[in-house]
């Protein structure tokens, strides 16, 4: 009996200091710096956000024409294949009885080299109207940003009811400080175009500003 209890005793012994051991041990696997623990968390999470990202594809339409608008540089897209070469859009702008107007950014790496070229960080923008019935899609450039002797930059605001103003400013003289850091710049507005989208799909432009 007393040879059973001694070795019960021993049993229970050595079950305590083996949990033990184990406890020790995951313990010190878990980072003691808990920013670093948070940082690896983080990363994890974006990595599953760029993960879930999808592209939105655009329809393929069956003609395509391009609006320009009255402004400084016109890229004549006319003249290029870029356009039935966008396959991606950014965002619905919003939706006519016969189809959508769609909303696509192009980064510079995204730009077919032909129109790129003669520009730095070249960045565009445009409005896409899609007539759904007719297959047909009109584009307008609303937006770029490009740098040639001066910043020119051609923004967009949609006021809704199919109205759309688009804005181009150029910045120059700037004045810098010893370290090369600047200080302040000249901005001039050079135009701006009012862009109405009509309940079918039809689209008029007006220069409502120019400056001379």
């Amino acid at each position: 009996m007393r040879s059973l209890y001694k070795l019960t005793l021993l049993l229970v012994v050595t079950v305590t200091i083996s949990c033990s051991s184990s406890s020790n041990k995951n313990a010190e696997s878990i980072p003691q710096d808990s920013s670093e623990a948070t940082n690896k968390i983080e990363i994890a999470e974006n990595s599953v956000k760029d993960s879930l990202v999808v592209k939105k594809l655009l329809p393929v339409f069956d003609s395509v024409s391009y609006m320009p608008l009255e402004t400084t540089f016109d890229f004549n897209f006319k003249a290029h294949k870029a356009l039935s070469q966008i396959k991606h859009y950014d965002s619905i702008l919003y939706s006519i009885p016969n189809g959508n107007v769609y909303y696509v950014h192009l980064k510079e790496e995204q730009i077919p080299g032909e129109i790129k070229q003669s520009f730095v960080n070249l960045s565009l923008g445009f409005i896409i109207i899609h007539n759904t019935e007719l297959n047909q899609a009109k584009f307008i450039n609303v937006e770029n940003d490009f740098y040639i002797d001066a910043l020119i930059n051609l923004t967009f605001d949609y006021l809704g009811k199919g109205l759309i103003i688009a804005t181009e400013t150029i910045t120059t003289d700037g004045e810098y400080d010893n370290n090369g850091e600047l200080l302040s710049n000249d901005v001039d507005t050079l135009g701006q175009q009012r862009i109405n989208i009509s309940y079918d799909g039809s689209v008029s432009i007006t220069n409502k500003q120019w400056k001379k």
